[in-house]
């Protein structure tokens, strides 16, 4: 067991360009993606309702 060609920890990333274009937000589109998933699910409950009633 050689780990001598792997190095211990991943390069660490790039470091981002051009952020007065595109600041990095990623709370506020996780938190977009959360929102996203409940209204699809409260529209589908709605439908099913709908559809019962």
């Amino acid at each position: 067991m050689s780990t001598a060609s792997f190095p211990a920890t991943p390069p660490p990333p790039p470091p981002l360009r051009g952020r007065g274009t595109m600041p990095p937000r990623p709370h506020p589109m996780k938190r977009q993606k959360e929102r996203w998933v409940w209204r699809i699910i409260l529209d589908g409950l709605g439908v099913i309702f709908i559809y019962v009633l």
